[in-house]
């Protein structure tokens, strides 16, 4: 909303009963409590503070990080909605850093992330130079542009070798060694993923190791 600090908003909307300013909610997915203090409704690019909303009223609440696409914000018992599914990433680049500017990069990356406009894979000793995930390939372009116009971050996205990526679905699974152009890596959350470089070496990874489940969409 501000480039100058770079504040974040979570639109939310109000499925039942009544919001109010101040109110303490409850994240199911991260299963902390947290105070709204300062809620939003938008017009444009105007923002005004609002006290009370009703179901069906969408409204802005700053988002320092806590909040992530598909949470379910509630006071009471506990509920929770299904999970919004995200699209397998069908491109892959690897990112560098032409300056310094570490914190800023990791940063920019991570807030990113959290938006949803892309998916981050960590490969041991090359984290430095994460891979990035994306459904079309002009979100890389994307990526560089924000991270320059945002972040002040000089930094580009390299072209990698992967096609496809798969989430381990029992993190006690021993992966056997890979061959030909895969790599096991880790996400965000430090879930292992495994990186294919054709939907050829997906399909036959599971042919020859069935006792192995993978997973086209990142496990909740």
């Amino acid at each position: 909303m501000d480039p100058r600090h770079r504040d974040r908003v979570a639109f939310v909307r109000v499925c039942s009963g009544r919001f109010t300013k101040d109110m303490t909610l409850s994240n199911s997915r991260v299963g902390k409590p947290l105070r709204a203090s300062r809620a939003y409704r938008f017009f444009g690019r105007d923002r005004e503070t609002i006290n009370d909303a009703y179901a069906g009223d969408i409204l802005g609440l700053v988002n320092p990080g806590q909040f992530s696409i598909g949470d379910t914000l509630h006071t009471g018992a506990p509920v929770r909605f299904s999970d919004v599914p995200r699209f397998p990433a069908e491109h892959f680049g690897r990112a560098r850093l032409n300056d310094t500017r570490y914190k800023q990069f990791d940063e920019g990356l991570r807030q990113l992330e959290e938006e949803g406009l892309m998916q981050l894979f960590y490969i041991e000793g090359q984290r430095r130079e994460p891979i990035v995930g994306v459904v079309g390939a002009l979100q890389l372009d994307v990526i560089t542009s924000r991270l320059r116009t945002e972040y002040g971050v000089d930094a580009q996205l390299d072209t990698a070798s992967y096609a496809a990526a798969r989430w381990v679905a029992d993190s006690d699974t021993r992966i056997p060694p890979l061959g030909g152009g895969a790599a096991v890596a880790l996400d965000r959350r430090e879930r292992r993923v495994i990186l294919f470089a054709s939907e050829w070496e997906v399909q036959y990874f599971e042919r020859q190791h069935p006792s192995i489940k993978l997973l086209a969409e990142s496990p909740t």
